[in-house]
């Protein structure tokens, strides 16, 4: 399948149908969304054979204090992945 996400159309696996909304996940980079059920499309044929590009990965031995990430926390370490510094 494929979703728009920001303006432009990404590969996506459906997790849950809530209604006329779909629970995805962006499969090439990891972030999930909620899209209107007539804003997914199928896949393009030539695009099925492509891998997925995202890996699930975590930091070894850190956990939240609270059991769920601040936001603030969150937003620093999207930009600090968004811009590679993660090795």
């Amino acid at each position: 399948m494929i979703a728009p996400y920001q303006g432009m159309w990404y590969r996506a696996r459906v997790d849950a149908q809530h209604g006329k909304t779909y629970s995805v996940s962006f499969v090439d980079y990891g972030n999930k969304g909620d899209i209107a059920a007539e804003d997914v499309k199928y896949l393009p044929i030539p695009l099925k054979k492509e891998r997925v590009v995202a890996i699930p990965c975590n930091l070894f031995n850190v956990k939240p204090s609270k059991g769920v990430w601040p936001d603030n926390i969150i937003a620093i370490m999207e930009k600090l992945l968004s811009r590679g510094y993660v090795m």
